[in-house]
C-alpha cells in the first residue's frame, strides 16, 4: 500500500499509525544520526518526530509524497536539536579565562 493511502487509511483509523512507525522508524533512525551523530538522543529524536507525524497527520496533504514530508520534520527536529544542544555548555569542562575583566567574553567564545 502506498504511504498516501495509508495516511488516508489511518485518517480513518487511529490504531493504524503503527504502520507508519514500522515503516519509517529504522530509516529516521538512521537520517537522525547522520544529522547529529549522538546515538544516545536517536530514539528521543525519532519519538518526537512520530509525535509530530501523528499530531499534523490531518494537515498533509495526500497530493505530495509522505517521505518528503516525514523527513522535513525529521530533518527540524535534529536542527532544533542541534540548536539546543550548542546552547548547553559543560560545566565539568575547565573554562580558561584569559583576562578577568572580561569573563562574560571569555566564556562567550568558549561556548
Amino acid at each position: 500500500m502506498a504511504d498516501e493511502k495509508l495516511i488516508e487509511k489511518i485518517r480513518q483509523n487511529p490504531d493504524a499509525f503503527g504502520e507508519i512507525v514500522d515503516r519509517y522508524q529504522k530509516k529516521l533512525e538512521r537520517y537522525i544520526f547522520y544529522l547529529i551523530g549522538d546515538k544516545e538522543e536517536i530514539f528521543d529524536l525519532v519519538q518526537e518526530v512520530f509525535i509530530k507525524v501523528y499530531i499534523n497527520l490531518n494537515g498533509f496533504d495526500t497530493n505530495k509524497k509522505f517521505s518528503s514530508w516525514i523527513f522535513r520534520i525529521a530533518h527540524n527536529v535534529a536542527v532544533n536539536y542541534l540548536k539546543k544542544r550548542k546552547k548547553v555548555v559543560n560545566l565539568t569542562e575547565e573554562i580558561k579565562i584569559v583576562d578577568e575583566k572580561n569573563i562574560e567574553e571569555n566564556f562567550e567564545k568558549r561556548s
